[in-house]
């Protein structure tokens, strides 16, 4: 008889992913967050993307993720400082410059901030850290505006 048997309940592997370590998880977002910098964001799987963050942040996998996240845009935003402002450039040319390089920016951490959003409600909010797109902001801020160069070349503007 069935009853008399005990029942197991297997949990489904709904997510697909929890094979996967967080290095081949990193690897699809920080693919992402390259198509966004090259604006190919039309060849992002933006479901994907959502349950790869969903994952990392079930498996608790928040913390590595966000200081990842971090120090890859630190070192976006350095070599877009290297490629875009060189010696050389001030005046009104750093200014219309650097404000072309915001709006794009702009642009490129909000993408980041919707498909990071289970990160920021559920990591960030709880461990009162900053969310993605503020912490973009804040990047661009140290890494563009605070630097020596740009705050003399500013100064003299």
């Amino acid at each position: 008889m069935l009853l008399s048997k005990r029942a197991k309940i297997r949990v489904p592997n709904r997510l697909g992913f929890s094979k996967q370590n967080f290095g081949d998880l990193w690897s699809t977002l920080q693919n992402a967050i390259d198509r966004i910098y090259e604006e190919r964001v039309n060849e992002l799987s933006f479901e994907k993307i959502y349950r790869t963050v969903y994952t990392l942040v079930l498996m608790q996998k928040g913390p590595e993720l966000y200081l990842h996240i971090e120090s890859y845009l630190k070192k976006k935003l350095d070599s877009l400082k290297d490629d875009q402002f060189q010696e050389g450039i001030q005046g009104f040319e750093l200014l219309k410059r650097l404000i072309a390089v915001w709006n794009s920016q702009c642009t490129c951490f909000k993408l980041l901030g919707d498909l990071m959003i289970y990160l920021d409600k559920v990591y960030c909010k709880s461990e009162r850290k900053t969310e993605i797109y503020d912490l973009g902001l804040n990047i661009f801020k140290d890494c563009l505006l605070y630097t020596s160069d740009a705050a003399d070349e500013l100064d003299g503007v």
